[in-house]
C-alpha cells in the first residue's frame, strides 16, 4: 500500500495533534521533555518511511534529444503509485501524480523549432536531468539491411566522419528486438547522441545523409530515430491490426495470442543451451586441436575458393553441411601501412567466426550475418605474406561469407582512403560437422525476426508511438521480392498502419525503390525485383508519399550498394518538395501516357521530366516492346521532345505494350536534367512471376 502526499500530511498532522494533547496531559510530570523529544523522533521516523519513488522516464527521452515542433508534447514514464512527479522545462513548472498502474504523463506544451533547453524531472527522492534539448522535426528511419547499413561502411563514409557535420542533427538508435505482444517501453538503454559521438559511425548511412541534406536546406534541428533490422520482411514491421485483413496471417496472429512464453524467455532458454554448447563443444574440433590457424599448417588438401561466397553455393557435396569450415589467405603490407595498426574487414559471416593473423587470434564474432571487422596490431604484422585464417561455424542455413569484394579490405586504423582488398582466391577446408542432435537442440527455441508477423513492430516501433514524429523514411523490400504481388497491398497497409498507430495524421512517408542487383539479363524477361519495384511505385497513390529511385546506383554482385549518399539525398528531395514546400524536382521522369502510331510508340513522362537526357549522351536504353503475343524485344529509343520518347522495334510490327527497366539489373541511362533517373514502369498488366505467392 502507498500513501499520497495528502495522506502523509494528514498522518503527520494527526501525530503532532496527539503529541500536543499528550503533552498537555503530562506537562505536570518531570518526564515531559523526554516524552516530547521522543515524540518528535517518532514523527521524523515516520516521515523517513515514505516509499521509494522508483522514478523511471521512458527510454526515448535523454539529453541531446530532438522533440517534434508545433505539436502538443508529453513526457511520460513510471513511478510508485501515488508518487508526485515535478517537471521543469523552459521556465515552466508542471506536476502530476503516478496512477495506480504506476504510469505518469505530463503535457509540456507546444513549441516552435529552437533550443537548446533543459529539462528536470523529480520526485521526493530522485532527480533526472536532460540537457541540450532541441525542438525540430523527428524522422523515423526503418527497414532492412540497406537502411541499417552503417555510415562507416558506406562509400566515402570515413571521409564524412572526419569532416564538418551539421550541429543540429541528432540521432537515436533502437536496438534490434522482437516480441510477441506490443511493448510499452524500449528494452535497450540507448540515448540520443550528436554528430560528434563515436556512435555516428554505426548509424544508418541513408538516415544520416537524409538528415544532413535536410539540415543544409531547412534551418531547423533534425532528429533521426534508427529502427531497422537486416533481412526482415514487411509483415514483421506491421501491427496485428494492420494485418487483420490478410487471411494468410490469420493463424499466425492467433498463435501469438496463445503464446505462454515471451520471446525474451525463449531466447533466454536458447541462450543457455548455446552457452553450454560454446563452453563444451564450440572450441573443440579437429581443426582447433591440430591448430589449422598456424601459418605453417600444411595446405595440400585445402581447396581453392572464391571469397566472398557461401559453401553451399560452391561445393555440391556441402548442400546440407552445418559445422565448421576453414578459410585461409595471405596479404602484404605496403610501406605506407607499416608500423601502423590496421582495421581488417571480412564482410558478413554466416553464422560465427574466429580470425587469426600470423597465428595470433585477433577476434571472434557471434551472430548470423554479423559485420566482421578486427583491429590488427602492427606488432604481429610483417611486410609480406601475412597469413589470415578464418574459421566459420554455421548452425543452420547456408554458411560462409556474404557481401561482395568491397567488404573485404584492410587499411590503417581510421583511414579508409587507402584500402586494400583481401577478396579473391582463398584456400578452403571442411572441418567437423555439427551433429543432428546438437543442431536440433540449438535451434529448438530459436526465433528469428521473420518467423512471426508483427514481432518487430511490437518491440521496435510500438514503444515509440507516443513520441510525435514528422514522418518516416523506409528502405526495405528485398526480402519480400518473391511475393511482390502481395507487397502491393501489404506495403500500403504498413504505411496506413503506422500513420494510424502514431496518431499523427497522414504523416510523410518516403521510401526507396529497390536498386539494380544481380547478373544483367541479355534479353527482356520477367523479374521478381521488377514486380517489387512496381508494387512500391503503386504506394505513391497514398497521400504524402514519395519514392527515391536508385535503379542506377546498385551493384550487380552486392545487395548492399555502398553509395548511400545519393540514396539519402534523393529521399530528402522528396521531403523538401512535399513536406517543406521547397522549389526542387523530387524525382526522375515518371511514365504518364502511351500513344501507339502504327509500328511506333510514343511514351510521355510527367512534369519531373524537365528535360529528358541520357547520362552517356547515347540513345536511351532499357526499353522493350511487345505485341499481342506478349513476347518482349528490345526497342530502339530516341528522345523526340523534352518529355517524350519514340520507340520502334523491327520484330514487333504492332506493339501493344512497353516496359522500361523491367529486370533485376537493367541497363539504364535515361534521366532528367537534374540528374535523377527515370522510374521503371510497364504499360501492361499481364500476370508476373509472383502472382498468388504468399
Amino acid at each position: 500500500m502507498s500513501f499520497s502526499d495528502w495522506e502523509w500530511f494528514y498522518f503527520y498532522f494527526s501525530c503532532i495533534f496527539l503529541i500536543l494533547q499528550s503533552y498537555q496531559i503530562l506537562k505536570s510530570f518531570q518526564m515531559k521533555k523526554v516524552f516530547f523529544v521522543g515524540a518528535v523522533v517518532m514523527v521524523f521516523l515516520a516521515s523517513c518511511s515514505k516509499k521509494d519513488s522508483h522514478l523511471r522516464v521512458h527510454g526515448i527521452f535523454s539529453s541531446s534529444m530532438v522533440l517534434q515542433r508545433d505539436v502538443p508534447l508529453k513526457v511520460w514514464g513510471w513511478a510508485t503509485p501515488g508518487t508526485e512527479i515535478a517537471l521543469s522545462f523552459n521556465n515552466n513548472k508542471l506536476s502530476t501524480r503516478s496512477k495506480k498502474d504506476s504510469t505518469w504523463e505530463i503535457e509540456i506544451g507546444t513549441y516552435q523549432a529552437g533550443g537548446p533547453y533543459e529539462m528536470t524531472i523529480s520526485t521526493h527522492d530522485t532527480t533526472v536531468s536532460f540537457h541540450d534539448i532541441l525542438i525540430g522535426d523527428v524522422w523515423v528511419c526503418s527497414g532492412q539491411s540497406n537502411m541499417e547499413f552503417p555510415l562507416e561502411r558506406s562509400m566515402k563514409g570515413a571521409e564524412e566522419l572526419k569532416g564538418k557535420k551539421p550541429e543540429k542533427l541528432r540521432f537515436f538508435p533502437v536496438d534490434k528486438d522482437m516480441e510477441f505482444i506490443p511493448l510499452a517501453e524500449l528494452r535497450n538503454k540507448n540515448h540520443w547522441f550528436t554528430v560528434d559521438s563515436v556512435q555516428l559511425a554505426k548509424f544508418s548511412a541513408v538516415g544520416y545523409y537524409f538528415g544532413k541534406y535536410l539540415t543544409e536546406n531547412v534551418d531547423i534541428p533534425i532528429g533521426l530515430i534508427g529502427s531497422s533490422w537486416g533481412g526482415t520482411v514487411a509483415e514483421a514491421w506491421t501491427s496485428a491490426e494492420g494485418l487483420k485483413d490478410f487471411p494468410e496471417w490469420k493463424d499466425a496472429l492467433n498463435d501469438l495470442k496463445n503464446r505462454k512464453k515471451s520471446i525474451k524467455e525463449l531466447e533466454a532458454e536458447n541462450n543457455a543451451v548455446y552457452e553450454e554448447f560454446i563452453k563444451n563443444d564450440y572450441y573443440k574440433s579437429t581443426g582447433m586441436e591440430q591448430k589449422w590457424y598456424l601459418p605453417d599448417t600444411k595446405t595440400n588438401d585445402w581447396k581453392p575458393v572464391e571469397v566472398p561466397s557461401l559453401w553451399e553455393d560452391v561445393f555440391p557435396d556441402m548442400k546440407d553441411f552445418d559445422g565448421e569450415c576453414w578459410y585461409r589467405t595471405t596479404f602484404d603490407i605496403p610501406a605506407k601501412f607499416r608500423g601502423k595498426n590496421l582495421e581488417l574487414w571480412i564482410g558478413q559471416v554466416d553464422d560465427h567466426c574466429i580470425a587469426w593473423v600470423n597465428g595470433e587470434k585477433v577476434g571472434e564474432r557471434f551472430g548470423r550475418n554479423t559485420w566482421c571487422g578486427f583491429d590488427i596490431p602492427s606488432s604481429i604484422l610483417k611486410p609480406k605474406k601475412n597469413v589470415l585464417v578464418v574459421r566459420v561455424y554455421d548452425v543452420f542455413g547456408k554458411g560462409g561469407f556474404r557481401g561482395n569484394s568491397t567488404h573485404f579490405d584492410y587499411y590503417p586504423k581510421g583511414d579508409r582512403s587507402t584500402r586494400l582488398t583481401t577478396a579473391g582466391k582463398w584456400l578452403f577446408k571442411k572441418g567437423d560437422s555439427l551433429t543432428r542432435a546438437d543442431r536440433e537442440k540449438l535451434v529448438a527455441n530459436s526465433i528469428g525476426p521473420n518467423d512471426y508477423p508483427t514481432c518487430l513492430f511490437n518491440a521496435m516501433i510500438h514503444p515509440l508511438l507516443r513520441f510525435p514524429v514528422k514522418g518516416a523514411i523506409w528502405y526495405q523490400g528485398e526480402s519480400n521480392a518473391s511475393r511482390a504481388y502481395q507487397y502491393r497491398t501489404l506495403f500500403q497497409a504498413l504505411i496506413r498502419d503506422w500513420r494510424k498507430q502514431w496518431n499523427c495524421g497522414d504523416f510523410p512517408f518516403y521510401f526507396v525503390q529497390l536498386a539494380n542487383f544481380m547478373e544483367r539479363a541479355k534479353e527482356p524477361g520477367e523479374s521478381e525485383w521488377a514486380e517489387l519495384r512496381e508494387a512500391q511505385t503503386m504506394a505513391l497513390q497514398l497521400p504524402h508519399t514519395g519514392m527515391a529511385t536508385i535503379i542506377d546506383i546498385g551493384e550487380a554482385n552486392d545487395i548492399h550498394p555502398t553509395n548511400k549518399h545519393d540514396v539519402g539525398k534523393r529521399l530528402a528531395l522528396n521531403a523538401l518538395k512535399i513536406t517543406y514546400g521547397k522549389n526542387v524536382v523530387p524525382h526522375g521522369p515518371m511514365f504518364k501516357s502511351m500513344e501507339i502510331k502504327k509500328n511506333k510508340v510514343i511514351i510521355s513522362f510527367d512534369e519531373c521530366a524537365t528535360e529528358l537526357v541520357t547520362s552517356d549522351k547515347k540513345a536511351p536504353k532499357g526499353f522493350a516492346v511487345a505485341g499481342k503475343d506478349k513476347k518482349f524485344y528490345w526497342a530502339i529509343a530516341k528522345i523526340v521532345d523534352s518529355n517524350k520518347i519514340e520507340l520502334t522495334c523491327s520484330k514487333v510490327k504492332e506493339p501493344v505494350a512497353v516496359r522500361y527497366a523491367w529486370a533485376n539489373n537493367p541497363e539504364v541511362n535515361l534521366y532528367n536534367k537534374e540528374g535523377l533517373p527515370a522510374v521503371p514502369f510497364r504499360t501492361d498488366d499481364w500476370p508476373g512471376l509472383t502472382v498468388g505467392k504468399k
